[in-house]
C-alpha cells in the first residue's frame, strides 16, 4: 500500500475505521460519487434560496453534502500522492460524523408530519419528547465521533488510549443504530395508529431502511477484526454505505419539506378536521369526495391494528397521562 501513511501506519490500521486506507481502487468510485453529488448541489441551493421550499431542516442535508465532497475529495487525493496521518484523520472524522447529519431531518420530519396530521386533542404527548431525545442522543455521537477522531494522535503513547478510541467509535455506531431502528418502527406505528398518508409514510420509510442499512455496516465493519472480511472491502463501503447514503439524501431534497411537512396545524374543535390523506387527496383533485379526518362528532370506526397489545399499551398510556 505505497500510499499508505509512511508513520503510524500499524496504529492507524488497528482503529479500522470505516473505508479503509484509500487505494487506487477507491479512485473510480470515488470520482463517481463526487460527481453524483456536485450535480445535486443546484437542486439544493434552489431549496434553500425559494421561499416556498426554504426550512431550517435543509441545514442538516447542507452540512452532510458538504462532509461528503470533503471527503471524496481527500480520497481522491490519497489515492494519487501519499499522506500524512493527519489528513487519514481528518478524511475519518468525514466519513463517520457526516451520515449523522442525515438521520436528523427524517426525525423532524416524522414528528412535523404527526403533528400537521393529528388533531390536538388526540395527539400523543411523547411525540415531540421522543423527537427532542432522538435529537439528542444524535448530538451525542456527533460529539462522540468528533472526540475518536481528535484523539487518534494519542493512540501513539500508548495501548490504552487505542482501545479508548475503539470504544468510543463502537459506542457512536451502536447507539447510531438504536437511533434509526427506534425512529423507523415509531414511523411505522404512528402511521397505523393514526391513518396517516401512505406516501409520507413511504418518503419516510424508505431513506430509514437505507439509513439501517448504512448503521448495521458501520457496526459490523467496526466489529470485524479480520482485514480480508467481505465487510471490510472497497465494494462494501461504497455500496452499503455511501450509495445508501446518497438514496437517503436525494429523498430529503426530491420534495418541498414546508410543503409536504408543514407542521402543527390549527384544528377546529366540533368541525371536521383534516388529515394527511385528506390533504392528499386534495392536491390530486379529489375535493370533491367525502373524507374521513378525525372528528370528535364522527369517530372513526376500529381498525385492525387497534387489536395489537403495543397500541392498545400506547392508547393506555395516552389516556392516564391526559
Amino acid at each position: 500500500m505505497s500510499n499508505a501513511p509512511t508513520a503510524g501506519y500499524d496504529v492507524v490500521k488497528d482503529i479500522n475505521f470505516t473505508g479503509g486506507f484509500p487505494t487506487s481502487k477507491d479512485l473510480a468510485p470515488s470520482i463517481v460519487f463526487l460527481v453524483a453529488y456536485i450535480v445535486t448541489v443546484p437542486l439544493l441551493c434552489y431549496r434553500l434560496a425559494r421561499r416556498e421550499d426554504r426550512a431550517i431542516l435543509l441545514l442538516r442535508p447542507t452540512i452532510f453534502v458538504g462532509a461528503r465532497i470533503a471527503m471524496l475529495v481527500l480520497r481522491i487525493v490519497m489515492t494519487k500522492s501519499s499522506y500524512g496521518v493527519g489528513t487519514l484523520i481528518a478524511e475519518l472524522v468525514l466519513t463517520s460524523v457526516g451520515y449523522l447529519f442525515l438521520i436528523d431531518p427524517y426525525v423532524e420530519s416524522w414528528k412535523r408530519h404527526v403533528q400537521g396530521s393529528v388533531p390536538r386533542a388526540i395527539r400523543p404527548y411523547w411525540v415531540k419528547p421522543l423527537a427532542f431525545s432522538l435529537w439528542v442522543l444524535l448530538f451525542i455521537c456527533i460529539i462522540v465521533t468528533t472526540i475518536s477522531g481528535a484523539l487518534v494522535s494519542r493512540a501513539f503513547d500508548s495501548q490504552s488510549w487505542l482501545t479508548a478510541i475503539r470504544g468510543l467509535r463502537h459506542a457512536a455506531f451502536i447507539l447510531s443504530l438504536a437511533v434509526v431502528l427506534l425512529l423507523a418502527f415509531v414511523i411505522i406505528f404512528t402511521h397505523f395508529y393514526f391513518a396517516l398518508s401512505v406516501s409520507r409514510l413511504l418518503h419516510l420509510l424508505i431513506p430509514t431502511c437505507c439509513l439501517i442499512v448504512v448503521a448495521v455496516f458501520r457496526v459490523v465493519q467496526s466489529f470485524t477484526t479480520n482485514p480480508d472480511a467481505p465487510v471490510r472491502s472497497v465494494a462494501a463501503f461504497y455500496v452499503l454505505q455511501l450509495f445508501f447514503e446518497f438514496v437517503a439524501y436525494m429523498f430529503i431534497i426530491s420534495v418541498s419539506l414546508p410543503k409536504w411537512y408543514p407542521g402543527d396545524v390549527t384544528h377546529t374543535q366540533g368541525s371536521r378536521t383534516t388529515n394527511a390523506r385528506d390533504l392528499e387527496s386534495g392536491l390530486h383533485g379529489d375535493t370533491g369526495k367525502e373524507t374521513q379526518g378525525y372528528s370528535q362528532s364522527e369517530p372513526q370506526q376500529p381498525r385492525w391494528t387497534d387489536r395489537l397489545l403495543i397500541v392498545r399499551l400506547f392508547k393506555y398510556i395516552s389516556n392516564r397521562r391526559r
